[in-house]
């Protein structure tokens, strides 16, 4: 069964609905219009499908100069360590020479992120959600 890319805003927001309360993510709170927000606010989309079925999905923000935020990651569980992740980050990344991408992450993550070609600093990472 061959995985499927894109990178395009017309992603199924059912789908990615049903993947990400499959995945039991805490940020999503079952607003689909939330998720319709998230991706047209995105600098950059990629999303997988398997037989007509989403199996992943990534977004990122960048200034396209300097800075960029892999901003959400997700793929289904029965679909992990098949380089699915790796090759979502790799197309919301893109080929924007001399931009530092970031990517959240915890001491439980760090190989995670590692694996995706993150490297973990000394930075402070400070949030305000309003």
């Amino acid at each position: 069964m061959t995985v499927l890319y894109a990178e395009s805003r017309d992603v199924d927001l059912f789908q990615l609905a049903k993947l990400l309360t499959d995945a039991r993510s805490t940020e999503f709170t079952g607003d689909v219009s939330g998720l319709a927000d998230l991706v047209r606010g995105s600098s950059r989309v990629a999303w997988a499908t398997r037989d007509n079925h989403l199996i992943g999905f990534a977004s990122a923000l960048s200034d396209g100069a300097l800075v960029g935020f892999v901003t959400f990651i997700v793929v289904r569980d029965d679909c992990q360590g098949q380089g699915i992740e790796r090759a979502l980050v790799d197309r919301v990344v893109g080929d924007q020479p001399g931009v530092t991408f970031m990517l959240r992450g915890t001491a439980t993550t760090a190989a995670s992120c590692a694996a995706l070609g993150f490297t973990a600093t000394d930075a402070m990472c400070f949030t305000r959600k309003v």
